[in-house]
């Protein structure tokens, strides 16, 4: 599809208007325009890469604290990652724990994965119960069971056995002795 000849119409407008979140390439198939074209017109309308934060997006984001960042994302027309920075420059936290969430984090935390606890815990991810445990000083003391820590042991004697003896002796913690 070549390049439409002529100006803007007011439809092409809102339409770019309207579709802030839509890449490029897709926008510029639909219009009939190269990229460079969609791109320029973009940054004429302050709707490009970078576009400032208006009163309004930053009013939305301080009354929707808790929303999903690709949904803010998908409403304002921004990216994920400057909706996060934003909020973080703003001091926003998407998500406040409360002291059921610790209480919960603290039963569970070491007896079953962080994903299931964020199961619990409706909105969150595995990686911010992990974080949280981590905030809170919890450590996970337990990786292994039992049966997998013997499976290791017995697979290691099994290697150190099949190497040749050359190799044993690499393996052996370095030592001195006197009458050497």
């Amino acid at each position: 599809m070549g390049e439409r000849a002529g100006g803007w119409t007011r439809d092409d407008v809102l339409y770019l208007e309207s579709n802030r979140a839509v890449p490029i390439r897709k926008l510029a198939a639909w219009l009939g325009r190269t990229e460079a074209s969609v791109k320029q017109k973009r940054c004429e309308l302050g709707l490009g890469r970078g576009r400032r934060w208006s009163e309004a997006d930053t009013k939305f984001l301080r009354e929707n604290p808790r929303m999903p960042v690709r949904e803010v994302a998908r409403r304002l027309g921004k990216n994920e990652s400057s909706v996060h920075n934003k909020r973080n420059a703003m001091g926003i936290r998407s998500h406040v724990w409360t002291d059921e969430e610790d209480g919960i984090v603290r039963m569970w935390h070491n007896r079953i994965p962080a994903a299931e606890i964020a199961a619990k815990i409706t909105g969150l991810t595995a990686l911010a119960v992990g974080t949280r445990a981590r905030q809170m000083g919890l450590h996970s003391d337990v990786f292994w069971k039992g049966s997998e820590i013997e499976f290791i042991k017995a697979t290691r004697e099994w290697g150190l056995q099949r190497r040749p003896a050359r190799w044993a002796r690499r393996c052996m913690p370095y030592t001195t002795s006197a009458g050497a």
